[in-house]
């Protein structure tokens, strides 16, 4: 259920921009978990420096997601396709790092614009809505004040149906 702030914030969004896009997102709808990333940033060498602790994506390109796993976490992730981050994992993640952050990408068609079919976000999330889907499910989210919430997982998404990018 969405919190009364995440209500008004969107209501009065989309009464000063009307955007169409930010308007449907205070539902949930739809749509397909397109990525999951985890990041890091860490403090070297008198600065801070981001870095990519695992990411998994949909590809154009390739008939499996794309992934890409930080050397030093290579053992952690033995099926990176299956990201669930338990607690102490997570614990041990923000011991490392600065600030960690969990982010999804959610592609749906009610959240198409223009002549696109369907329309994407990606955007931080919790990590119990980070672990409640995998690249690739069919799910219901909604996005709000940037951020991204998956509400249920549905199966698999039909990937004929998939954004087609340029």
């Amino acid at each position: 259920m969405l919190s009364r702030r995440d209500v008004l914030t969107t209501i009065s969004a989309c009464a000063a921009g009307g955007a169409l896009a930010g308007c449907s997102a205070l539902a949930a709808v739809g749509g397909y978990v397109e990525k999951k990333q985890i990041t890091g940033t860490r403090r070297q060498n008198g600065g801070l420096r981001d870095e990519t602790v695992v990411s998994v994506e949909l590809s154009e390109l390739a008939d499996d997601p794309v992934v890409s796993v930080a050397e030093r976490w290579v053992q952690r992730f033995p099926d990176p396709k299956r990201l669930r981050i338990s607690e102490t994992f997570d614990d041990r993640l923000r011991d490392e790092y600065e600030s960690l952050g969990y982010v999804v990408g959610v592609c749906s068609p009610d959240w198409s614009s223009g002549s696109d079919s369907v329309g994407c976000y990606t955007a931080p999330t919790g990590r119990d809505d980070f672990n409640r889907a995998q690249v690739g499910d069919r799910v219901r989210a909604s996005y709000s004040n940037s951020k991204i919430r998956i509400r249920s997982n549905e199966g698999t998404w039909d990937a004929s149906s998939r954004k087609k990018r340029t």
